[in-house]
């Protein structure tokens, strides 16, 4: 099922107090609002939400650019690994996941067989806009920034479609949260 969402405005949407059966995996690439939406499905559902890097700065005592620069990215994916899994058999949560997180390993199969995963589908030309305005640590150089998108898009959308709902952008965020809530209350993901 494909719904829309407008990131990045305020949520006026009444909370509802549901019971969640499973964790609910929110991902896509850099800039596509992961942790926004995460936090606002979250505060809809009256749930926790985590941030699978913020877990992994807390846990390692190192923001995930120290532990870019000092392990490389091979040891940073192995301890995102790590505590994706855990954090996978914990209490279920909505979770934000890197934007590469789904692309490495298998964690895009203990994703689908574990939680509940939600594609944020950006456009490119969204991305960089927002990558322009909010600069990360992927994207040093701001001339590369649309070959780079479209590289780790080649890579990763073979990941990503293997989600189990995908949001597309629009005008009504409201109405999003409130077909993704109907979307999983139907596949018994929460219930009130």
């Amino acid at each position: 099922m494909v719904v829309g969402h407008n990131s990045y405005s305020k949520i006026s949407l009444n909370p509802i107090a549901v019971k969640l059966l499973k964790p609910v995996c929110i991902l896509g690439m850099p800039a596509s609002g992961k942790s926004y939406f995460a936090e606002a499905l979250a505060l809809h559902w009256e749930v926790p939400c985590i941030h699978l890097d913020q877990v992994i700065e807390r846990a390692e005592g190192r923001s995930i650019e120290q532990i870019w620069d000092r392990y490389q990215e091979s040891a940073f994916r192995s301890l995102e690994r790590y505590y994706l899994m855990h954090q996978l058999i914990q209490k279920p949560v909505v979770m934000s996941l890197g934007g590469g997180t789904a692309a490495h390993f298998d964690n895009m199969f203990l994703i689908q067989n574990l939680s509940f995963s939600i594609w944020l589908k950006v456009g490119l030309s969204v991305l960089e806009q927002r990558i322009l305005e909010k600069p990360r640590p992927l994207f040093q150089n701001l001339d590369e920034i649309m070959p780079k998108l479209e590289a780790l898009m080649n890579f990763r959308y073979q990941y990503y479609e293997r989600a189990s709902l995908v949001v597309e952008l629009n005008n009504d965020e409201p109405k999003t949260l409130t077909n993704v809530t109907t979307y999983c209350q139907r596949q018994n993901i929460i219930s009130e």
